[in-house]
């Protein structure tokens, strides 16, 4: 299977990949090693050297990357760790994202078998494609898809929520999200269930 592919079945599914994900941006914002107790800390210190604190954020610019219930629950520093790790993925010039299965190093988790179930997605895709008109999953509801996500990160489908989880995963965006959640929502949801059943000899 395509490394993309595979890394973007654990982005949309596996609970375990936005702690992944952070350590991974920290440790490139530090040059420390991911394990590091004191990782946190030096993010903050190496963001402060760039003139990037939370006195130094505007209001637009925090409420643009940390929710309502965000602020309310999380001191500043807090909020200033998930600005960072939610937008290392605008600027394209970053080199935190792997490009090849040997720099995804410690990103993907060896307990999923993403190969597996990326194989499996794409072949229903093309069984379900192949039972009539109008099955491609190029033509899904964006919203029933953006629904299917809210539901499988327990994340309310409310103004900034599902962007700020979406990043959180590493997607730039839920726009991106859901656009890579197209080829796996029908084996997520069993829709194998919706392939006519072939007609046995018996009934024939």
């Amino acid at each position: 299977m395509p490394f993309r592919a595979e890394l973007q079945h654990q982005q949309l599914y596996d609970p375990g990949f936005p702690g992944r994900w952070r350590t991974r941006v920290l440790a490139w914002i530090t040059a420390l090693p991911a394990g590091d107790a004191g990782i946190e800390a030096a993010a903050l210190r190496t963001a402060a050297g760039r003139g990037i604190t939370p006195d130094t954020l505007t209001r637009d610019q925090i409420q643009h990357w940390i929710t309502k219930t965000e602020a309310e629950r999380y001191d500043a520093h807090e909020q200033l760790l998930r600005l960072l790790v939610r937008s290392a993925r605008i600027d394209a010039a970053t080199l935190v994202w792997p490009s090849t299965r040997d720099e995804a190093a410690g990103l993907l988790s060896p307990r999923i078998d993403s190969g597996q179930h990326t194989a499996e997605a794409w072949l229903l895709n093309g069984t379900i494609a192949r039972s009539g008109p109008g099955r491609q999953v190029h033509l899904l509801d964006t919203a029933r898809l953006r629904a299917h996500l809210a539901e499988t990160w327990q994340t309310p489908d409310a103004p900034g929520e599902l962007d700020a989880t979406a990043r959180d995963r590493a997607f730039p965006s839920m726009d991106a999200a859901v656009e890579a959640a197209r080829p796996f929502y029908l084996h997520a949801i069993g829709a194998r269930r919706l392939l006519p059943r072939p007609v046995s000899a018996a009934a024939t």
